[in-house]
Parts: structure tokens; C-alpha cells; sequence
């Protein structure tokens, strides 16, 4: 049988940065939480840990290999909804 991993949808906050020299005030600023840049991803939940979600983009069909896999830091995360959970195929 071929394993089916679930799908969900990870709502997590990047990173930014800012290049180049300015004043700190201006610096403080820029970093409101209101200016927080917030991403949705979908797909494969490869793994679930203490420290970090990874979802891959695709999963191949015997369900051994997967393609396209980002590794969130859980500190990171705003919020994961399961699409659907696991499950076991025909193979």
C-alpha cells in the first residue's frame, strides 16, 4: 500500500530585511507588526515537529518521493489546517 500524506494549509509569517544604512528610529518603524508580510502555503505535510513544519508541492504516486518541500520554523507559524487528513492508497 502506498502511503497518502495529509494536506494542509500553513499560514506562517517571513522574514524581512532592509539593505543598507538608516537611522534606527526610521529602522523600528518599518517593523510594526502591521507591516508583517503573511503567507499561506498548501500541501503534503511531510513532517510536524517541535521546531519547524515541512509541506512539500507535490507527492509522487507510490507515495515515496516527494517534490518542492519547505521547512517552516515553528516559531513562525500562525496557524495549520488540515485539508485532509492521512491516508492509505491501492498501490
Amino acid at each position: 500500500m502506498r502511503k497518502i500524506l495529509p494536506i494542509v494549509e500553513v499560514e506562517w509569517v517571513d522574514t524581512m530585511g532592509f539593505p543598507g544604512w538608516s537611522q534606527i528610529k526610521e529602522r523600528k518603524n518599518d517593523m510594526e507588526e502591521k507591516d508583517l508580510e503573511v503567507h499561506v502555503s498548501c500541501g503534503y505535510l511531510v513532517a510536524k515537529t517541535k521546531n519547524y513544519i515541512a509541506v512539500a508541492h507535490g507527492q509522487h504516486n507510490e507515495g515515496k518521493v516527494v517534490d518542492s518541500t519547505i521547512r517552516i520554523p515553528r516559531c513562525a507559524v500562525r496557524n495549520v489546517t488540515i485539508i485532509r487528513k492521512k491516508k492509505k492508497g491501492k498501490k
